[in-house]
C-alpha cells in the first residue's frame, strides 16, 4: 500500500477526530462522529456531482 493510499483512507478519520476534538474543546458532547462522517461523505459526493462541469482552468486543490 502506497503512502497516497494511506493518506486517502486516513483523511476522513482524521477530519472526524478533529471535529470531535473541536466540539469537546468548546464544552459540547459530540456523540455523532460516525453520522458526521457519513453526512460529510454524502455532501462531498453531492458537491462533486454539481461541480462536475467546471472547466479544467479553474484552480482545484
Amino acid at each position: 500500500m502506497s503512502a497516497l493510499e494511506v493518506l486517502v483512507k486516513a483523511t476522513p478519520l482524521l477530519l472526524t477526530g478533529t471535529a470531535v476534538a473541536f466540539a469537546f474543546s468548546g464544552g459540547f458532547w459530540n456523540i455523532g462522529a460516525e453520522g458526521q462522517l457519513y453526512a460529510g461523505a454524502i455532501a462531498a459526493a453531492g458537491v462533486g456531482t454539481l461541480v462536475g462541469g467546471v472547466p479544467r482552468s479553474w484552480p482545484c486543490p
